[in-house]
Protein backbone atom coordinates (compact mmCIF):
# COMPACT_ATOMS: atom_id res chain seq x y z
CA UNK A 1 0.00 0.00 0.00
CA UNK A 2 1.30 3.36 -0.80
CA UNK A 3 -0.21 6.91 -0.75
CA UNK A 4 -0.39 9.50 -3.75
CA UNK A 5 -1.13 13.50 -2.74
CA UNK A 6 -0.74 16.19 -4.26
CA UNK A 7 -2.18 20.15 -5.37
CA UNK A 8 -3.57 21.42 -8.75
CA UNK A 9 -3.40 25.04 -8.98
CA UNK A 10 -5.78 26.42 -11.62
CA UNK A 11 -5.74 29.69 -10.94
CA UNK A 12 -4.07 32.84 -12.39
CA UNK A 13 -2.73 33.36 -8.67
CA UNK A 14 -0.14 31.75 -7.90
CA UNK A 15 0.73 29.33 -5.05
CA UNK A 16 1.08 30.98 -1.56
CA UNK A 17 2.49 30.11 1.96
CA UNK A 18 -0.54 28.30 3.22
CA UNK A 19 -0.56 26.14 -0.31
CA UNK A 20 2.99 24.95 0.66
CA UNK A 21 1.89 24.13 4.48
CA UNK A 22 -0.64 22.44 3.47
CA UNK A 23 1.54 20.38 0.51
CA UNK A 24 3.78 19.53 3.48
CA UNK A 25 1.10 18.33 5.77
CA UNK A 26 -0.72 15.81 2.90
CA UNK A 27 2.71 14.83 2.26
CA UNK A 28 3.34 13.61 6.00
CA UNK A 29 -0.47 12.37 6.28
CA UNK A 30 0.00 10.30 3.52
CA UNK A 31 2.76 8.54 4.86
CA UNK A 32 0.57 6.56 7.18
CA UNK A 33 0.33 4.10 3.94
CA UNK A 34 4.37 4.18 3.52
CA UNK A 35 6.83 5.05 5.08
CA UNK A 36 9.73 3.03 3.18
CA UNK A 37 10.18 6.43 0.49
CA UNK A 38 8.97 9.85 -0.36
CA UNK A 39 8.87 11.82 -3.63
CA UNK A 40 7.46 14.51 -5.87
CA UNK A 41 7.48 15.71 -8.89
CA UNK A 42 6.53 19.51 -9.41
CA UNK A 43 5.05 21.06 -12.79
CA UNK A 44 6.11 24.46 -13.56
CA UNK A 45 3.60 27.06 -14.67
CA UNK A 46 6.19 28.10 -17.28
CA UNK A 47 5.63 25.39 -20.05
CA UNK A 48 9.69 26.00 -21.13
CA UNK A 49 10.87 25.39 -17.80
CA UNK A 50 11.81 21.42 -16.54
CA UNK A 51 9.88 20.10 -14.52
CA UNK A 52 11.53 18.96 -11.07
CA UNK A 53 11.55 15.45 -9.24
CA UNK A 54 13.60 14.34 -5.67
CA UNK A 55 12.68 11.07 -4.57
CA UNK A 56 14.67 9.56 -1.22
CA UNK A 57 14.28 6.19 0.64
CA UNK A 58 12.78 7.47 3.67
CA UNK A 59 10.02 8.44 5.71
CA UNK A 60 8.21 11.81 4.70
CA UNK A 61 9.03 13.26 8.03
CA UNK A 62 12.92 13.23 6.86
CA UNK A 63 11.91 13.95 3.34
CA UNK A 64 10.48 17.76 4.54
CA UNK A 65 13.63 18.17 6.71
CA UNK A 66 15.54 17.65 3.55
CA UNK A 67 17.61 20.70 1.77
CA UNK A 68 16.96 19.36 -1.47
CA UNK A 69 13.41 19.81 -0.57
CA UNK A 70 14.03 23.32 1.04
CA UNK A 71 15.14 24.31 -2.52
CA UNK A 72 12.35 22.97 -4.11
CA UNK A 73 10.17 24.75 -1.90
CA UNK A 74 11.78 28.07 -2.44
CA UNK A 75 10.11 27.96 -5.75
CA UNK A 76 6.96 26.53 -4.75
CA UNK A 77 5.09 29.57 -5.99
CA UNK A 78 6.11 28.99 -9.64
CA UNK A 79 4.64 25.32 -9.74
CA UNK A 80 1.52 24.53 -11.41
CA UNK A 81 1.00 20.80 -10.70
CA UNK A 82 3.05 19.64 -7.59
CA UNK A 83 2.40 15.56 -7.10
CA UNK A 84 4.05 13.51 -3.94
CA UNK A 85 3.98 10.04 -3.54
CA UNK A 86 4.51 7.81 0.23
CA UNK A 87 6.06 3.81 -0.90
CA UNK A 88 5.23 1.25 1.15
CA UNK A 89 7.96 -1.46 -1.07
CA UNK A 90 5.77 -4.62 -2.15
CA UNK A 91 7.95 -5.35 -5.28
CA UNK A 92 12.01 -4.60 -5.17
CA UNK A 93 14.43 -3.44 -2.16
CA UNK A 94 14.29 -0.25 -0.52
CA UNK A 95 16.72 2.13 -1.97
CA UNK A 96 16.21 5.88 -3.45
CA UNK A 97 16.78 4.10 -6.94
CA UNK A 98 12.94 2.47 -6.17
CA UNK A 99 11.38 5.43 -4.79
CA UNK A 100 8.57 7.32 -6.66
CA UNK A 101 8.33 9.08 -9.17
CA UNK A 102 9.76 6.67 -12.24
CA UNK A 103 10.74 8.52 -14.90
CA UNK A 104 11.37 6.83 -18.67
CA UNK A 105 11.78 8.89 -21.69
CA UNK A 106 8.62 11.46 -21.41
CA UNK A 107 6.93 10.05 -18.99
CA UNK A 108 7.20 10.93 -14.91
CA UNK A 109 4.41 8.49 -12.85
CA UNK A 110 3.71 7.65 -9.76
CA UNK A 111 1.97 4.15 -8.80
CA UNK A 112 -0.03 3.27 -5.77
CA UNK A 113 -0.99 -0.97 -5.60
CA UNK A 114 0.77 -3.86 -6.80
CA UNK A 115 0.88 -5.05 -10.86
CA UNK A 116 0.91 -9.39 -10.96
CA UNK A 117 2.19 -9.13 -14.59
CA UNK A 118 4.77 -6.67 -13.93
CA UNK A 119 6.80 -8.50 -16.89
CA UNK A 120 4.50 -8.58 -19.55
CA UNK A 121 3.84 -4.49 -19.27
CA UNK A 122 7.40 -3.91 -19.41
CA UNK A 123 8.02 -5.98 -22.46
CA UNK A 124 4.96 -3.30 -23.95
CA UNK A 125 7.32 -0.65 -22.92
CA UNK A 126 9.92 -2.81 -25.20
CA UNK A 127 12.05 -3.83 -22.97
CA UNK A 128 12.99 -7.45 -21.29
CA UNK A 129 10.65 -8.30 -18.87
CA UNK A 130 13.73 -8.77 -16.86
CA UNK A 131 14.71 -5.34 -17.01
CA UNK A 132 11.98 -4.13 -14.88
CA UNK A 133 12.68 -4.43 -11.02
CA UNK A 134 9.91 -2.98 -9.70
CA UNK A 135 5.70 -3.11 -11.06
CA UNK A 136 5.47 1.13 -10.50
CA UNK A 137 8.76 1.13 -13.43
CA UNK A 138 7.00 -0.94 -15.55
CA UNK A 139 4.04 1.15 -15.99
CA UNK A 140 6.21 4.10 -16.70
CA UNK A 141 8.27 2.28 -19.31
CA UNK A 142 4.77 1.27 -20.75
CA UNK A 143 3.29 4.68 -21.16
CA UNK A 144 6.33 5.82 -22.65
CA UNK A 145 5.85 4.03 -25.73
CA UNK A 146 2.19 3.48 -25.40
CA UNK A 147 -1.14 5.76 -24.68
CA UNK A 148 -3.05 4.35 -21.83
CA UNK A 149 -5.62 3.13 -23.40
CA UNK A 150 -3.65 0.76 -25.16
CA UNK A 151 -2.77 -1.55 -22.47
CA UNK A 152 -4.75 -0.70 -19.49
CA UNK A 153 -7.28 -3.54 -19.96
CA UNK A 154 -3.73 -6.03 -19.91
CA UNK A 155 -2.81 -4.69 -16.69
CA UNK A 156 -2.68 -7.15 -13.55
CA UNK A 157 -3.76 -6.24 -9.90
CA UNK A 158 -4.24 -2.96 -8.39
CA UNK A 159 -3.49 0.52 -9.13
CA UNK A 160 -4.32 4.32 -9.13
CA UNK A 161 -1.84 5.97 -11.43
CA UNK A 162 -0.89 9.89 -11.68
CA UNK A 163 1.89 10.57 -14.78
CA UNK A 164 2.92 13.79 -16.44
CA UNK A 165 3.67 13.59 -20.02
CA UNK A 166 6.51 16.07 -20.87
CA UNK A 167 6.27 16.15 -24.65
CA UNK A 168 2.37 16.65 -24.60
CA UNK A 169 2.52 18.77 -21.05
CA UNK A 170 -0.62 16.74 -19.41
CA UNK A 171 -1.06 15.80 -16.34
CA UNK A 172 -3.56 12.63 -15.78
CA UNK A 173 -5.02 10.01 -13.38
CA UNK A 174 -6.59 7.06 -13.16
CA UNK A 175 -7.49 3.83 -11.10
CA UNK A 176 -9.27 0.91 -10.90
CA UNK A 177 -11.28 -0.94 -8.44
CA UNK A 178 -8.66 -1.98 -6.12
CA UNK A 179 -7.09 1.72 -5.18
CA UNK A 180 -8.56 4.91 -3.96
CA UNK A 181 -8.02 8.47 -5.31
CA UNK A 182 -9.73 11.28 -3.92
CA UNK A 183 -9.99 15.42 -5.03
CA UNK A 184 -11.17 18.11 -2.64
CA UNK A 185 -12.33 21.44 -3.98
CA UNK A 186 -11.09 24.34 -2.22
CA UNK A 187 -13.98 26.64 -1.78
CA UNK A 188 -13.66 30.08 -3.68
CA UNK A 189 -10.14 28.94 -4.64
CA UNK A 190 -9.21 27.37 -8.09
CA UNK A 191 -7.28 25.34 -6.30
CA UNK A 192 -7.67 21.42 -5.89
CA UNK A 193 -5.83 18.80 -3.44
CA UNK A 194 -5.60 15.46 -3.97
CA UNK A 195 -5.36 12.20 -1.83
CA UNK A 196 -5.38 8.42 -1.96
CA UNK A 197 -7.63 9.14 0.81
CA UNK A 198 -9.98 11.02 1.77
CA UNK A 199 -9.63 11.38 5.39
CA UNK A 200 -6.52 13.13 4.57
CA UNK A 201 -8.19 16.02 2.71
CA UNK A 202 -10.31 16.46 5.86
CA UNK A 203 -7.67 16.31 8.25
CA UNK A 204 -4.76 18.79 6.46
CA UNK A 205 -7.73 20.99 5.47
CA UNK A 206 -9.44 21.53 9.11
CA UNK A 207 -5.88 21.54 10.18
CA UNK A 208 -4.92 24.74 7.77
CA UNK A 209 -8.20 26.54 8.60
CA UNK A 210 -8.98 25.89 4.54
CA UNK A 211 -12.95 24.52 3.68
CA UNK A 212 -13.64 22.23 1.04
CA UNK A 213 -16.60 22.48 -1.10
CA UNK A 214 -16.30 19.20 -2.47
CA UNK A 215 -14.84 15.83 -2.08
CA UNK A 216 -15.13 13.28 -4.57
CA UNK A 217 -13.65 10.19 -5.47
CA UNK A 218 -12.04 9.76 -9.12
CA UNK A 219 -14.70 7.07 -11.33
CA UNK A 220 -12.78 3.97 -11.80
CA UNK A 221 -11.92 3.26 -15.01
CA UNK A 222 -11.98 7.38 -15.66
CA UNK A 223 -9.28 8.97 -17.16
CA UNK A 224 -9.15 12.74 -15.94
CA UNK A 225 -6.20 14.74 -18.12
CA UNK A 226 -5.06 18.66 -17.03
CA UNK A 227 -3.55 20.31 -20.32
CA UNK A 228 -0.59 22.52 -20.06
CA UNK A 229 -3.11 25.18 -20.03
CA UNK A 230 -4.77 23.89 -17.01
CA UNK A 231 -7.61 22.64 -18.69
CA UNK A 232 -9.49 19.55 -17.94
CA UNK A 233 -11.78 17.04 -19.22
CA UNK A 234 -12.69 12.90 -18.32
CA UNK A 235 -12.74 10.08 -20.31
CA UNK A 236 -14.12 6.86 -19.68
CA UNK A 237 -11.60 3.99 -21.38
CA UNK A 238 -12.75 0.95 -19.61
CA UNK A 239 -14.82 -0.71 -16.87
CA UNK A 240 -12.17 -0.16 -14.53
CA UNK A 241 -12.72 -3.58 -13.12
CA UNK A 242 -9.87 -6.14 -11.56
CA UNK A 243 -8.04 -7.56 -14.20
CA UNK A 244 -6.61 -11.21 -13.28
Amino acid sequence: MCGITGIINLSNQRFGVSDKKIFKDLLVATSLRGKHSTGLFTVPIDNSESVKILKRAVPASEFIDTKEFDLLMKDFNDYKYIVGHTRYATIGEINDKNAHPFVSENIISVHNGSVDNKHEICVIGGKQGSDCEVDSEALAIALSKKSIEDFVGKVEGAFAIVWYDIKEKKLHFIRNTERPLHFGIVKDDDTILFASEAEALYFVAKRNDVELSKIFSLNVGTLLTFDKDRNFETKKIYDGQRVM
